[in-house]
């Protein structure tokens, strides 16, 4: 049986189990990273090293992270963002290429709603 194609704006945007983030003082996200799969081979390879990398999100990128609840589906969070982008021309396209890489990037997952499985 062929897979169904599903609209990328119908998707709920999951972040992954072993990515942990962080609001800094500023409040924009900082993502932390594992260096390593396997916890022992942290205390091994890490020495005085942190065991996670850790990766800050700019300004936009962090508040498309925050409404990455698993809640919300592509096309609710560009709804939301609307009035921060100042509904500026293609910033949909831009919260869509941003989420894209991010899924690329294996920090996040798609999942698709129950109602359209």
């Amino acid at each position: 049986m062929a897979k169904k194609k599903v609209n990328i704006l119908d998707v709920i945007p999951h972040p992954r189990g072993h990515i942990s983030s962080y609001v800094k003082e500023d409040g924009k996200i900082q993502l932390g990273m594992r260096r390593f799969k396997y916890k022992w081979m942290d205390v091994f390879l890490t020495k005085k090293r942190s065991a996670e990398i850790k990766v800050p999100l700019d300004e936009h990128g962090s508040e498309v992270w925050k409404l990455m609840d698993g809640k919300r589906t592509v096309a609710q969070i560009i709804l939301e963002l609307g009035d921060y982008f100042e509904n500026e021309e293609n910033y949909d396209l831009r919260i869509i290429t941003y989420i894209t890489q991010l899924q690329k990037d294996k920090i996040i997952y798609f999942a698709v709603p129950k109602s359209m499985e």
